[in-house]
């Protein structure tokens, strides 16, 4: 495996728990994944710069583009968590 593939496994993983733990603890589905993917990205970018010694030279990209995978990651996983607290509001509703 070589670096890029290893960054991006960091990031999906960083990116699916911070998703899983905004909406666990955060009932708005907007709110919990623009958070998630906040967190996600600052998250890698910090795991970035603890590995490099500096920030990387295009850490603006990578901020953007690590933003909107945190942002399709944590849309994905709330879907499950918007159905649960829609069935649990409404329990007649299918």
């Amino acid at each position: 495996m070589n670096a890029g593939a290893i960054g991006f496994l960091v990031l999906l993983s960083l990116s699916v728990l911070a998703a899983l733990i905004f909406h666990w603890r955060i009932r708005n589905y907007m709110r919990a994944s623009c958070g998630a993917a906040l967190v996600a990205t600052i998250a890698f970018q910090a795991v970035g710069f603890v590995y490099l010694g500096r920030l990387d030279a295009f850490f603006l990209v990578a901020l953007v583009t690590g933003g909107v995978l945190g942002l399709a990651v944590a849309f994905i996983v709330g879907v499950p968590f918007l159905i649960t607290r829609r069935k649990a509001k409404n329990p007649r509703a299918r």
